[in-house]
């Protein structure tokens, strides 16, 4: 888009009246027009240059602007590709909740595909609450967790109202045990994943019993190792997968602030390896790339956690003048990594990157986690599987978005978002 600005110039054949752009270019004023509607430019007006021709506002829209495919208004500025069509960021939106979908995943054709998802649920789900990983199959508390998520996502009435949360709770309080932990499954191991589907699944369809957990909060602390991790339960060796899932629980519970952070965030961040970019799951251990999601996911969650609550995490069983204690705390929590000093963690707390660096694990994910066929994988070597597509795809997405703003590694192109999903 440009503007005119009109100076005098003196002609002896031509009219001496001419006009010039802002780019230096000298015009007759009879000859400076549309190029379209050859209507002259009038004095400050607006026109749009396009492979060398000056167009008016209202011809340039007409010729080359796209049309929203909602409002069928012409799209200045961003403009949404999808579904074949042009959209305005706001026009673009689901149709059921009208959520705007601009910078969000979405399911096409939702109507018929939500029902084929309702009814094959329907078929995974028993009679004692809960849902088995296919049909007559027993329950189990990760297929519930994944069924709920997934009728939630669809976004469609008949897809919750098929959700019975009195028979899920009664299936999550069958799986109790004393110590505040949960089986998986009736006879079935127990560890910390039994603890994280159950409290994710109660919060999310507002189910929580009030004596549903107690001493899981006591019980998910027990687990935390020497290391700064967590466990599949007390005593086990410290796990990616496994720490997820316990700080999910804890924040979920309100009582993140009961473990050792400062060593939790130790472990994690040793994680991930200098030189791949990617995260290991366990300590001595090759990166994946699911744990790009089970590892990286931790510490938004505990980054946003410091910066809301400024949690400080100087042991409270000790006096602040011990020399040793003071040094520790000042030397480990009080340093920026570009100088100077802070009160406590969490304050100044940047809002435009996360505690890890970002762009080595999206080169990692980008350059050696993508088959050419298509999908995801662990490493270079391995075969694609839904499971590493779901979690390296979710690190990628972590790593590509902050609190305020996108850290991309290459072109544009590789941006998670608009993933269509399609039967």
């Amino acid at each position: 888009m440009h503007t005119t600005q009109h100076l005098t110039l003196k002609y002896t054949i031509c009219s001496p009246i001419c006009t010039t752009t802002k780019r230096g270019e000298v015009w007759h004023q009879s000859c400076f027009v549309c190029a379209q509607c050859f209507r002259p430019f009038s004095k400050d007006a607006i026109f749009y240059e396009f492979e060398g021709r000056k167009y008016c506002e209202h011809d340039f829209h007409v010729l080359f602007a796209p049309c929203c495919g909602l409002c069928h208004e012409f799209v200045i500025g961003r403009v949404i590709k999808a579904l074949n069509n042009n959209w305005h960021p706001m026009c673009f939106r689901c149709e059921l909740c009208q959520t705007p979908l601009a910078d969000q995943g979405f399911f096409k054709n939702t109507e018929l595909n939500a029902p084929k998802v309702v009814t094959f649920l329907l078929n995974c789900k028993n009679r004692e609450g809960g849902y088995g990983g296919g049909p007559q199959q027993i329950s189990h508390l990760a297929t519930t967790y994944a069924a709920v998520n997934a009728l939630v996502t669809l976004c469609d009435e008949n897809a919750l109202q098929s959700i019975n949360r009195n028979e899920i709770k009664t299936f999550i309080l069958s799986m109790k045990q004393n110590d505040g932990s949960f089986r998986m499954h009736s006879g079935g191991e127990i560890d910390i994943r039994g603890a994280y589907c159950a409290i994710s699944v109660t919060k999310l369809l507002d189910i929580e019993d009030e004596n549903l957990f107690d001493n899981t909060v006591e019980w998910l602390l027990s687990c935390q190792t020497y290391e700064g991790g967590f466990g599949a339960a007390p005593g086990h060796e410290a796990h990616g997968g496994y720490t997820f899932c316990a700080v999910a629980a804890l924040i979920l519970l309100k009582s993140l602030d009961k473990c050792d952070i400062k060593s939790l965030l130790k472990w994690v961040t040793n994680k991930q390896h200098k030189y791949e970019g990617g995260f290991a799951g366990r300590t001595n251990k090759l990166v994946d790339g699911c744990y790009s999601f089970w590892e990286a996911a931790v510490l938004p969650i505990v980054h946003i956690y410091l910066t809301q609550q400024n949690a400080s995490i100087v042991p409270t069983n000790k006096w602040l003048f011990n020399q040793n204690a003071l040094q520790e705390y000042l030397l480990c929590c009080c340093q920026e990594r570009s100088g100077g000093l802070i009160d406590k963690p969490g304050k100044n707390l940047p809002t435009n990157k996360w505690l890890f660096n970002q762009n080595a694990l999206q080169e990692y994910l980008l350059c050696c986690c993508q088959e050419r066929s298509g999908g995801l994988i662990d490493k270079p070597g391995k075969n694609r599987d839904y499971y590493h597509t779901c979690y390296t795809l979710s690190g990628l997405s972590i790593a590509q978005n902050t609190l305020s703003s996108q850290v991309i590694v290459g072109p544009q192109d590789n941006r998670v978002v608009f993933i269509q999903l399609t039967s």
